[in-house]
């Protein structure tokens, strides 16, 4: 069961969060969900949004992979702070990924996006997940 932090007490100002500044994100989705998440702007959207509420300049770079082995092979080459994945991925389930994923690369957070409403059994299997962060 994850425990509950009080983020305002563990961080007092953005000066301590900065220390954490995402630059690298790995996106993992299918070939649609990508084309349409940079089609339509949203996830670089929201990112861009969310930076300029705090004034940061330096808005993160999104590489984007479509399987497992080109995720791993990423990892790999370059350093991520964020891993995004899709709750539909082509090649395996999604939790199989990012148990794989989490196993490669323990320290790195892994949250989860979802374009329709989780039933209620799906909701339950990922708050019983270790290794997804949040869902989206």
């Amino acid at each position: 069961m994850k425990r509950f932090v009080d983020l305002k007490a563990r961080f007092s100002s953005i000066h301590d969060l900065m220390k954490f500044r995402v630059t690298e994100i790995l996106l993992v989705s299918t070939l649609y969900d990508g084309f349409v998440l940079e089609e339509d702007g949203q996830l670089s959207e929201q990112i861009y949004n969310q930076f300029a509420d705090l004034n940061i300049s330096l808005i993160p770079r999104i590489q984007r992979v479509v399987s497992l082995e080109e995720a791993l092979t990423a990892l790999e080459e370059r350093t991520f702070h964020l891993i995004i994945t899709m709750f539909r991925i082509s090649d395996m389930t999604s939790f199989e990924l990012e148990k794989a994923l989490k196993e490669a690369q323990p320290d790195i957070p892994i949250v989860m996006l979802s374009y329709e409403r989780l039933s209620a059994q799906t909701i339950a299997q990922v708050r019983n997940t270790p290794w997804i962060e949040r869902v989206f």
